[in-house]
């Protein structure tokens, strides 16, 4: 039976993808997290929105990249490290 993302995860492995590079284009982020262009930037502007990522204005196109925030980087980590506990606990995030 295939199991979907639930938002969570979504928004985390996005968080991931972002700390994975300095900035990142929308498409190199639809590829990697599998994702369709108007859900993505919907997701995206939350997170700017939110603190948590950051849009980059990118020089002579109207393309932008978006990069983690310091708030995003921290909530990042202690998701990680709340991940590995639940996972010691026998949970599945």
């Amino acid at each position: 039976m295939r199991r979907y993302r639930n938002r969570f995860q979504i928004v985390f492995q996005l968080l991931r993808a972002l700390a994975s590079h300095d900035q990142a284009t929308v498409s190199k982020l639809m590829r990697e997290v599998n994702m369709p262009y108007v859900r993505l930037i919907g997701l995206l502007n939350d997170l700017t929105t939110l603190g948590l990522v950051q849009k980059v204005p990118s020089a002579g196109d109207s393309s932008a990249s978006f990069r983690l925030t310091q708030g995003g980087s921290e909530l990042l980590s202690q998701y990680q490290k709340f991940k590995e506990f639940a996972e010691r606990m026998g949970l599945r995030l």
